[in-house]
C-alpha cells in the first residue's frame, strides 16, 4: 500500500490501483458466490430444501422481530429476548462453560506436564492414545453420560478445547531453553 504526505497542505492518499483492484476482486469473489447460491436455490426443488440468499437474509431479519422466553438457569427465572437473541444466549450456555473448562484444565494439565518429567511418563502414553479421537467421535458418550442437554454439549466442546490449550501449554514448557531454566534455578 502506498502513503503519500504533503506536509505543506496536510493531504494524505492513501491507496493505489493496486489496492482497489484487490477491493474489487473480492467483492466480485463474493458476488459470484452470492450468485452460485441464488441460482444453486432456484434450481432444487422442493425450494425449502436450500434457501436463496435473499430468503436467509429475511428470515435472519425475522428472528429479531420476534420474541422469545428463555429460563436463564443461574438466574433461576425467565428472560424475554429477541429470539435471535435467544438463540445466541443458548448457544453460549453450551459454550462458554465448555470452553473454560476445558481451556482450564487444559492448560493446567499441559503445565504440570511440561514441568514434572514424572508426570509426563505417567499420563503420556494416555495422552497419545486419546488424543486422536476427534472431539464429534464423543457425542454418542456424551449423550449416554449426560443426556441431550447443555451438559453433553458443553462436554463436546471441553473435549475439543482441552486439547488445544493441553499442547500450547504443554509446547511452551518444553521448548523453555534449558539455559533460561538454569538462571532461574539460580535465583531460587
Amino acid at each position: 500500500m502506498s502513503t503519500q504526505t504533503d506536509t505543506g497542505s496536510n493531504a494524505i492518499v492513501v491507496g493505489s490501483e493496486g489496492d482497489l483492484r484487490r477491493y474489487l476482486r473480492g467483492l466480485g469473489g463474493l458476488l459470484a458466490f452470492l450468485l452460485v447460491w441464488w441460482v444453486g436455490a432456484r434450481m432444487t426443488q422442493p425450494s425449502y430444501l436450500v434457501p436463496g440468499p435473499f430468503d436467509s437474509a429475511r428470515a435472519f431479519v425475522d428472528l429479531f422481530a420476534t420474541s422469545t422466553e428463555i429460563v436463564v438457569p443461574v438466574l433461576g427465572s425467565s428472560v424475554v429476548l429477541p429470539t435471535g437473541l435467544a438463540h445466541l444466549a443458548q448457544s453460549l450456555f453450551h459454550y462458554v462453560p465448555g470452553l473454560l473448562l476445558g481451556a482450564g484444565c487444559g492448560i493446567g494439565l499441559g503445565l504440570a506436564m511440561g514441568w514434572s518429567g514424572v508426570l509426563d511418563d505417567w499420563l503420556r502414553p494416555l495422552v497419545r492414545v486419546l488424543r486422536p479421537i476427534p472431539p464429534l467421535a464423543w457425542i454418542v458418550f456424551a449423550i449416554v453420560w449426560f443426556g441431550i442437554y447443555h451438559t453433553g454439549a458443553a462436554f463436546i466442546v471441553f473435549v475439543g478445547a482441552f486439547w488445544i490449550n493441553f499442547y500450547g501449554a504443554y509446547g511452551g514448557v518444553e521448548n523453555v531453553s534449558s539455559d533460561l531454566t538454569d538462571a532461574a534455578s539460580t535465583l531460587g
